[in-house]
């Protein structure tokens, strides 16, 4: 199984889900290449695309479109590789203030089970997969763990992965 391909679906499904009242989905509807794919050939589809890849949750439930570098050109293509280079060096500073090694953990707990990935694996996952939601990640308290907190797009919905401290707001 592709971990990053399994992350992005993870975040795209809650990210549907989130919306008043909740949605879901019976399959994904990928976009530009037109297909309706299970969870599995959704995951195997973008496993299997060309890296990087820009995967955006659409407003319909299960809509996702999806670019390569290879479908984008000129200053579009340049736009996404400055992004990526972004990315990876604006994770690469959070994890270093959180404290998180490659052994330590990344949490996605709005995964129903709970979906974890080494913090290597989640480096990884900021050089092939980008998806333009406000993703940052908290650290645990007195843990070796990072909480993956996604912000959905629209500022209506609480971030998910947001875990309130007993007694706190």
């Amino acid at each position: 199984m592709d971990i990053g391909a399994e992350l992005t679906l993870q975040i795209a499904c809650r990210v549907h889900e989130c919306g008043e009242p909740p949605r879901s989905f019976a399959f994904w509807s990928l976009l530009l290449d037109v297909r309706r794919a299970t969870w599995a050939e959704a995951r195997a589809v973008l496993a299997a695309a060309p890296k990087p890849v820009l995967v955006a949750p659409l407003l319909e439930p299960g809509g996702l479109a999806v670019w390569t570098l290879d479908d984008l050109h000129g200053t579009r293509r340049a736009d996404f590789e400055h992004e990526m280079a972004n990315q990876i060096a604006g994770f690469t500073e959070i994890l270093k203030r959180c404290e998180l090694g490659d052994d330590d953990r990344i949490r996605f707990e709005p995964a129903v089970p709970a979906f974890e990935m080494s913090v290597r694996e989640f480096r990884q996952w900021t050089r092939e997969y980008a998806m333009y939601l406000g993703i940052s990640i908290a650290k645990v308290p007195g843990a070796r763990v990072g909480r993956l907190v996604v912000r959905p797009p629209g500022g209506n919905a609480p971030p998910l992965g947001d875990v309130r401290v007993e007694g706190g707001p």
